[in-house]
């Protein structure tokens, strides 16, 4: 889904993908990438991706479709809180409790949306998860 695809990210969760051994970023995606960053100097470090200081910027500066939101948490919750402007979402639930800091997905009405399950899988160490779409109403 994100190959040839625009991809919006936060800062943090952009600088976290970025810093992978193997970063998708440079390496297996084939994507605009738009990273928004309240800072209007916040410099990307990937010839393939911009910045964008708000929701609105980022949308404006999107050549591709599907757009695809990878987080974090205050961008997926202003996403969620424009009206329609979401219509798939896939998910993966976790089984397992991070505490504090861990950072959860925002809620939100599941009367909208109509639940399939894609796949259940376990990691090496016995987490269950789930990859779960969400298709709007």
């Amino acid at each position: 889904m994100i190959r040839n695809s625009t991809v919006i990210v936060g800062r943090k969760t952009y600088e976290e993908i970025s810093n992978i051994l193997s970063d998708p970023i440079a390496r297996i995606w084939n994507a605009q990438v738009i990273v928004m960053s309240r800072d209007p100097d916040y410099q990307v470090r990937h010839q393939q991706a911009k910045s964008a200081t708000s929701l609105d910027d980022a949308l404006s500066k999107a050549r591709f479709q599907p757009i695809c939101v990878l987080g974090g948490a205050e961008i997926y919750r202003e996403v969620l809180a424009c009206e329609n402007l979401v219509d798939r979402m896939e998910l993966t639930e976790i089984d397992r409790n991070y505490g504090e800091e861990g950072v959860c997905f925002p809620e939100f009405n599941l009367d909208d949306w109509n639940r399939s399950l894609l796949e259940e899988c376990e990691t090496q160490s016995g987490v269950q998860y789930r990859f779960i779409r969400f298709d709007r109403k």
